[in-house]
């Protein structure tokens, strides 16, 4: 199963951006320990924004066009609270794709 990490990325600090990044980073090697590939875009793209020209609707089109290629969606706690993951979750959804809340709802995946 390919699963898209999805959560906060956004914050007013650079330290607080590292600790979003972090918390993906955590989730992704542990879903990818059960058996899963992962797209985690908090670390593929980590820091573009600030040495690019990209702006945050370019980084949602891409995002949501990566979580259409997925099978499942993880939503990392708070996702509530960002309007990225908000759109990611309307966009699974939309896509009827599996949305997991808690790592201990990812079954292994097939050996």
């Amino acid at each position: 199963m390919i699963v898209y990490i999805s959560g906060p990325y956004t914050a007013p600090t650079y330290e607080m951006i590292k600790a979003n990044i972090s918390d993906a980073r955590y989730c992704a090697i542990r879903i990818m320990k059960l058996g899963h590939a992962v797209i985690c875009p908090h670390t593929m793209t980590a820091f573009w924004d600030k040495y690019s020209k990209l702006t945050h609707e370019d980084f949602i089109k891409m995002d949501l066009q990566l979580v259409a290629v997925c099978d499942a969606v993880f939503m990392i706690p708070g996702w509530q609270e960002s309007d990225g993951s908000v759109k990611e979750y309307n966009e699974a959804h939309r896509l009827e794709k599996r949305i997991f809340y808690n790592l201990y709802e990812i079954p292994r995946g097939e050996e």
